[in-house]
């Protein structure tokens, strides 16, 4: 029976949802057709956390579903029990949204939460991998600390102990005189008591002969000859002086001269370095400091460091143990004691000490200084003694302590002990030629400005006998160039330049002053730097008068030169001879007296140190030399106009000469203005008047002073020519040369038919001996030619081409392996 259900009973019973009538079986049917496949089946996740009894939807009974209304009035009909309601649609599908949003929801969630799993899993995986990185960074600055700190270590020892540093000048000085100090001890020790005791004893003339020519590289014997030595018999310890001179001599040439002394094949270094000195002083001096360094390592601390020093000076002993026991054998006998074998020994030993020491300091002078000079008894010429002479000093047997001292002055020097070094600069060849002390200039130069028709180049050709100088007459110049003439006086080498005279007729004080001003920038600019011995400033004393031209020339002549040369200058009046011979002498006497001591003339000159002198031409020669000789022994000067071009940088129309030219330029071209406007307003004046007999006058000087004017620019021009056309002559000049070299050498490298890959091979296996900014030019050639097809590839273009970017350091050994010594040759004169 079923349960009966009270009044207000909201109970389910279970079975009667499990057994509904067939009405309500159809409308479940129907109800549960209407359900997705999903919610029919009840497809519940595993996973889900709904239970099984959940999904089961209740269905509420009839009465629950009825209206109340309703309920009431069926209650009110009948106490019987009524029978379960099932429920509508419409709650069926809320019940079954509800549970899929439900559903949907978890799902989401559980989305959600994996999600953040996976992030927060990778957010992990990141912050281990960066604490992994700052462990290995944090290392790694650890170590770079330590190697800092390392090199700096060793960068300060290095500093103490002024491994790279350049050695100062007073420092240079004591190792060479602790040197001289060896080589005169061990002159002392060996050299015969008796000066040529054994050579008159065995009267043997080839003893004579030898040792004549052994001392002409250290006594000057003059004219006499062989007879000359006799003269040194006198000389105390004369065989000891001679003895130090021979053997510092020899020092000098074979291990102080040459920076590559203990190479093998030294000559070769050499001679490529001597040849660069001519072109780039500069760049020889780098090439050679950075190859000496090659050698030298900074970084002693290293085994191979340690093991290539130590070859390199195991090198230098075994050269210099060479040189000294060669020479041994070639010292002349007389110059030493009668020596038993045992001690001769001993002296070759000692001998060995003294070149091993040389060797040791010339290498050390060669990385540290970029220039060492020596000057040899044959560079000197007749030089005269002087006490005050930092080249030549006397030595100190000679007791002379007294500077002040001057009674050995002007005597000629028979004996000298000690070549004369001297270094200069730093090892980045700063300062490569500025030596200490002041070279001894063999060379000696003069220059002679003064007016047109002056008797400059009269004087020029008669001091020189050379043909063919151009002379002028009357007011018109043949000296249209700055010329130099060459010419041997005294056995020294002189060279007098001839100049154009600013009052030219034919040509504008700018023309000529930039000609003069192009030659001083050039010759000074470059080798050999070109300084002026002396001036000879050339003045007709028949000149009627210091007349306008004149003046002017001789403000030219001052700004010029500037106040510093006029010690080294000579006021010279000529023409003396035709004053004579007119009876004007007392005339001219008075204008030379007149030139010396008028504020406007000279004499402002000669309060700076300017000297006058007279010169007759009828002398011939003779009084022209003396005036060249006054001022061969004068100190090289640099002129003012150098100065400002090449020191300071100036352009012409900014110096002071320039300006004096500029100033009156612009005088008359402010006087042809003028006067243009002037012939304007007469011409307008002409035009209104119809006269036009005077239009075509004025037309005619107006084209005048157009044209002057177009002049007077013209000399603008030339004042602010900035050396324009000789940079450019040069520079042709330059790339001619090297177009020559390269064809030439392309040519060579052509015709052996060489292997790209070999050459390559060859290169890479030598750039350790390149600093890494030539190793990665190096690098980006070969690069840049190895993306060319194969068939294009030519291994003589990548020659040519890494030539100019690494130099022959890296080549040196590819170029001969490959092409032989000829060829080698021509890459160095190339490079030069």
């Amino acid at each position: 029976m079923p349960r009966e259900v009270k009044n207000g009973d909201r109970g389910v019973d279970m079975k009667t949802l499990r057994k509904p009538d067939k009405v309500e079986t159809k409308t479940s049917k129907s109800v549960a057709s209407a359900l997705p496949a999903e919610a029919g089946r009840s497809n519940v996740p595993a996973s889900s956390s709904v239970n099984r009894k959940e999904v089961r939807t209740p269905v509420p009974n009839e009465s629950q579903a009825r209206p109340s209304s309703q309920r009431g009035i069926a209650s009110s009909k009948t106490d019987g029990p009524s029978a379960p309601r099932q429920p509508t649609i419409q709650e069926w599908n809320e019940l079954v949204q509800n549970y899929h949003k439900e559903r949907d929801h978890r799902t989401h969630l559980e989305e959600v939460v994996v999600a953040f799993q996976t992030e927060r899993d990778h957010h992990l995986h990141q912050y281990a991998s960066l604490e992994t990185e700052l462990h290995v960074s944090q290392r790694k600055i650890e170590s770079q600390n330590e190697e800092i700190g390392a090199l700096q270590a060793s960068s300060f020892s290095a500093m103490d102990s002024a491994r790279w540093m350049p050695m100062d000048v007073g420092q240079t000085r004591a190792e060479l005189e602790d040197l001289h100090a060896s080589i005169w001890k061990l002159s002392r020790t060996y050299a015969a008591d008796t000066w040529l005791a054994s050579e008159r004893e065995s009267d043997d003339p080839s003893l004579r002969l030898d040792l004549r020519s052994a001392l002409n590289h250290v006594v000057r014997f003059g004219s006499k000859g062989v007879e000359a030595l006799d003269e040194l018999t006198n000389v105390k310890r004369a065989s000891q002086l001679c003895l130090a001179a021979l053997i510092s001599d020899h020092v000098a040439m074979t291990i102080l001269e040459s920076p590559f002394f203990f190479v093998a094949d030294r000559k070769a270094f050499h001679d490529v370095w001597k040849r660069a000195l001519k072109y780039d002083p500069k760049k020889a001096a780098l090439w050679r400091s950075d190859t000496l360094r090659l050698v030298n390592p900074l970084d002693l601390e290293s085994e191979s460091a340690k093991i290539e020093t130590a070859a390199i000076k195991q090198s230098i002993d075994v050269t210099c143990k060479n040189f000294a026991t060669q020479y041994a054998k070639k010292i002349p006998e007389p110059l030493l004691r009668r020596l038993e074998s045992s001690i001769h020994e001993e002296f070759v030993q000692e001998l060995v000490i003294v070149y091993q020491k040389a060797g040791t300091l010339s290498m050390r002078l060669w990385v540290q200084r970029p220039s060492l000079r020596c000057d040899y008894l044959a560079d000197l010429a007749d030089i005269k003694f002087d006490i005050r002479s930092k080249i030549l000093q006397a030595h100190s047997l000679h007791r002379i302590d007294d500077s002040e001292d001057h009674t050995h002055d002007g005597k000629l020097i028979k004996v000298v002990v000690q070549p004369a070094f001297r270094a200069a600069g730093t090892h980045e060849a700063e300062g490569y030629d500025q030596y200490q002390d002041k070279p001894m200039h063999i060379r000696h130069h003069l220059i002679t400005p003064g007016r047109v028709s002056s008797g400059k180049s009269t004087f020029i050709e008669q001091v020189t006998q050379l043909q063919g100088i151009k002379i002028g007459h009357q007011y018109e110049s043949c000296t249209t160039d700055v010329e130099p003439f060459e010419f041997e006086l005294d056995g020294r080498h002189v060279t007098l330049i001839d100049t154009p005279g600013f009052n030219d007729s034919s040509r504008s004080e700018a023309e000529v002053l930039t000609e003069i001003a192009n030659y001083l920038d050039f010759t000074y600019r470059n080798p050999p730097h070109l300084k002026l011995n002396g001036i000879v400033y050339m003045q007709s004393i028949q000149d009627p008068r210091m007349y306008g031209s004149s003046l002017r020339n001789l403000k030219m002549f001052k700004d010029l030169c500037g106040e510093s040369p006029m010690k080294s200058v000579l006021l010279t009046t000529n023409r003396w001879d035709k004053a004579r011979s007119c009876g004007e002498f007392d005339k001219a006497v008075a204008k030379e007296t007149e030139l010396r001591d008028k504020a406007n003339f000279w004499q402002p000159l000669i309060s700076r140190g300017a000297r006058m002198v007279r010169w007759d031409s009828d002398d011939t020669r003779a009084g022209a030399v003396e005036i060249v000789r006054a001022l061969m022994s004068a100190a090289p000067e640099v002129l003012q106009i150098q100065r400002e071009l090449v020191e300071q940088e100036k352009r012409l129309v900014d110096t002071t000469a320039g300006n004096t030219v500029n100033e009156e330029v612009l005088r008359v071209e402010k006087e042809y203005q003028a006067e243009l406007v002037k012939i304007r307003s007469e011409m307008q004046e002409a035009v209104a008047a119809r006269d036009e007999e005077v239009k075509e006058a004025l037309e005619q000087s107006k084209k005048d002073y157009e044209r002057k004017l177009g002049k007077i620019r013209e000399e603008q021009d030339l004042l602010h020519y900035e050396r324009r056309n000789e940079t450019r002559r040069m520079q042709n000049e330059m790339d001619d040369l090297r177009s020559a070299y390269d064809r030439k050498l392309e040519k060579q490298l052509s015709a052996q038919k060489l292997d790209f890959d070999e050459v390559v091979a060859k290169l890479t296996a030598n750039q350790g001996k390149l600093r890494h900014e030539q190793r990665v030019a190096m690098q980006a050639e070969i690069d840049k030619m190895k993306k060319e097809k194969s068939g294009k590839r030519s291994a003589g273009q990548l020659i040519m081409k890494i030539l100019p970017l690494v130099g022959t350091v890296v080549l040196e050994g590819t170029v001969k392996a490959i092409l032989g010594q000829a060829e080698d040759n021509l890459v160095q004169d190339y490079l030069c």
